[in-house]
């Protein structure tokens, strides 16, 4: 990719390049110097090229984009370069160590990338956390000192409905060292704020500004909504309201803006797919296999979906090289990385660890007992990870039944058992009341102690654009 760009003189001391979503691996270069290379796809990076802009002149930004091989081990790089899968399937053996995705073919960048300007003193990370329980909203984020001598800075957030401010925030105020970061926080009671409702989601926006010495650093600007989404014991809550959740999904290629290239000339064909579903009577999505362009999010946010978000796809294509000692390592980095780029949509309610990795467990295909420990214990810390991350949204790995209830905060299957599979909609409908077979646990039985999300049951096949729709 090739791109030509001007920076105005008055944007600021430092001027960074924030690419969001690429896929897969991408390595940037300005004016022919080489600035950063992200590693993981669909994740939010950043990179200084204050040193390598000129400004006031027309600069040239050159992106490398590399596709699924780059999610495969080095040592077999070259050689899958000179394949093509022709499809999710047709990838040789079991190559990946990276996350990959559920398709590998498509990549590219998926969604803006942007060139910005701040002072010495930054914020970055900004999250908003809102309570129905407790009538707060909390703010978090990240200030950054680039400069030689340590600076004092003062962090100011105000929320604006429209054009009036709502409730003002105390104003955060520390000595961030210098070339160093700090991370700030500060909440306030929120007494009577309007909520974010599926039939009426409303949105606010957040002013951040840093300061240093009276003048503005830097100014963030976030939309976010008032609502908090609970799983507790056998219900969830919306805005301590208890819901049951009528659901769907699909893989992206089924969704006009799901894959690259198909953002922004299909916008208006996607909102009216979504905006069906909720005249439909759905409650939520699931948007399968890896995490979809942010511009979904913010579609959800306006129509009142909620939304599933889910990492990675363990089961399909299925390629994964169990035994290799980087990949655990590697899906921990990208599970750090990922619930940073949608924190503050309040649609997002769930997140969804993986896809079926409990299936994969035992040893015809991962080999050998101390593997399947190996990746057991790992997408463990995998959902470890993410809870701390993002404390504020419920966990749950899809599909792959109890080998991580323990860390989940939802009980997650698919397909209950043959019987009911098929054709005995809607007579077999009450099996949660039932002992039902999944996986390698038969005879399992809800006991209601946390919430049950059937994942995939059902389904109603459709043809190249329309959807697949999942039952849950």
């Amino acid at each position: 990719y090739q791109r030509s760009f001007e920076v105005p003189g008055e944007m600021g001391e430092r001027v960074r390049l924030a690419p969001r979503h690429v896929k897969q691996r991408a390595r940037w270069w300005v004016n022919g110097t080489e600035v950063g290379d992200s590693e993981y796809a669909y994740v939010p990076y950043s990179f200084d090229i204050s040193d390598v802009v000129r400004r006031g002149e027309r600069n040239e930004v050159l992106v490398a984009v590399m596709d699924w091989v780059e999610c495969a081990r080095p040592d077999l790089q070259a050689h899958l370069a000179t394949t093509h899968p022709g499809d999710r399937g047709g990838v040789e053996g079991r190559p990946f160590i990276k996350p990959c995705g559920g398709e590998v073919l498509p990549a590219g960048i998926i969604e803006s990338v942007w060139v910005y300007g701040h002072g010495d003193v930054w914020a970055s990370d900004v999250a908003v956390v809102t309570s129905t329980r407790e009538m707060t909203v909390t703010v978090r984020g990240v200030v950054h000192n680039d400069s030689a001598p340590p600076k004092q800075c003062t962090v100011g957030n105000a929320v604006f409905d429209g054009a009036e401010q709502a409730p003002a925030l105390p104003e955060w105020t520390g000595e961030v060292p210098a070339g160093q970061s700090r991370r700030f926080e500060v909440s306030a009671r929120w007494d009577r704020p309007r909520l974010w409702w599926p039939d009426d989601p409303h949105l606010y926006r957040l002013q951040t500004d840093v300061q240093v010495g009276g003048a503005v650093a830097d100014s963030l600007s976030t939309r976010f909504g008032f609502r908090e989404f609970r799983a507790e014991g056998e219900v969830f809550t919306l805005n301590e309201v208890p819901m049951h959740l009528f659901a769907s999904s699909s893989w992206p290629n089924t969704v006009p803006m799901g894959w690259p290239g198909r953002v922004s000339d299909r916008w208006h064909d996607t909102r009216v797919l979504f905006e069906s579903l909720r005249e439909a009577g759905h409650d939520i999505f699931r948007a399968h296999t890896e995490p979809w362009s942010d511009l979904l999010a913010d579609l959800c946010d306006e129509i009142g979906l909620m939304l599933v978000t889910e990492g990675v796809m363990s089961s399909i294509p299925g390629k994964y090289d169990w035994s290799h000692p980087e990949l655990m390592p590697n899906l921990a980095e990208f599970f750090r990385l990922w619930p940073g780029r949608e924190m503050n949509h309040p649609a997002l309610v769930i997140r969804s660890i993986e896809n079926e990795v409990g299936y994969l467990l035992q040893e015809r295909i991962m080999g050998d007992q101390e593997t399947i420990a190996r990746v057991r214990d790992g997408f463990i810390e995998c959902g470890h990870i993410v809870r701390a991350a993002d404390p504020s949204r419920p966990i749950m790995y899809h599909g792959s039944g109890p080998a991580f209830y323990q860390v989940a905060d939802i009980y997650n299957n698919h397909y209950p058992g043959d019987e009911y599979r098929w054709a005995w909609y809607p007579n077999a409908s009450w099996w949660p009341g039932r002992e039902m077979d999944i996986y390698f646990t038969p005879d399992w039985m809800w006991d209601r102690r946390k919430p049950l999300y059937m994942g995939e049951w059902g389904w109603f096949p459709g043809g190249q654009d329309q959807f697949a729709a999942w039952m849950g």
